[in-house]
């Protein structure tokens, strides 16, 4: 992926966008840049992390985001270290994936301690627009000879269906349309078939093909 632009992976679920993610990780170190991942995907496996080349070790993984702002309040803070030399490294920073969280705005916690979520898709948008609009610009900065380490932001992203009101299923992208307008790199992952193979007369599956 490229340094100072803003790029996302987007598709539907087990289509192999958290393999692509940390195979690019892995490949930043070799580079010597420094991956930070903010993981809120549940199915993340620091043994899968290593095994697919990832030096743990050498990168900043953040795994405690519960909310969209509480992503790109960690993102802004990585923004200013590099910038203010706190961290002297070109950075790659990596989200997976913004569409498994929501916004502080659409959840309403109730006094018996249930959570309400109200509003969902709108709420995302609106705060996933805002914040997209700043962390666009920070990123693209990075490329100006006044900023001494590149950065760039690689964003992980979940499809849904919606009903037109024509009644066409379409599908969208969470979180409104503001991170693909900013976006100046998309790959669209899917599942073209399983890998499977025949152990003791029984069918097991080991991975998935993913097309580009």
């Amino acid at each position: 992926f490229p340094v100072t632009i803003l790029s996302q992976i987007y598709g539907d679920s087990d289509t192999g966008k958290s393999t692509l993610m940390l195979e690019a990780a892995a490949k930043c170190q070799q580079q010597d840049i420094l991956p930070v991942l903010i993981i809120v995907e549940k199915k993340y496996r620091e043994d899968r992390a290593k095994m697919m080349g990832l030096d743990t070790e050498n990168a900043i993984i953040n795994l405690n985001c519960r909310s969209v702002e509480d992503i790109f309040e960690f993102c802004d803070k990585i923004l200013a270290d590099v910038n203010k030399g706190r961290l002297p490294h070109d950075v790659m920073i990596f989200i997976d994936s913004l569409g498994n969280v929501n916004s502080r705005e659409a959840r309403k916690e109730n006094k018996d301690g249930t959570v309400e979520l109200k509003n969902i898709h709108q709420k995302n948008a609106k705060v996933i627009s805002e914040h997209m609009r700043l962390m666009s610009d920070r990123v693209c900065d990075t490329r100006y000879e006044t900023h001494n380490h590149y950065i760039g932001m690689v964003i992980l992203n979940q499809m849904y269906e919606s009903m037109t009101p024509s009644g066409i299923m379409k599908h969208q992208f969470r979180g409104g349309k503001q991170l693909k307008y900013t976006s100046s790199l998309q790959i669209k992952t899917s599942k073209v078939k399983e890998l499977s193979a025949i152990v003791e007369g029984k069918t097991k599956t080991s991975g998935i093909v993913t097309g580009k």
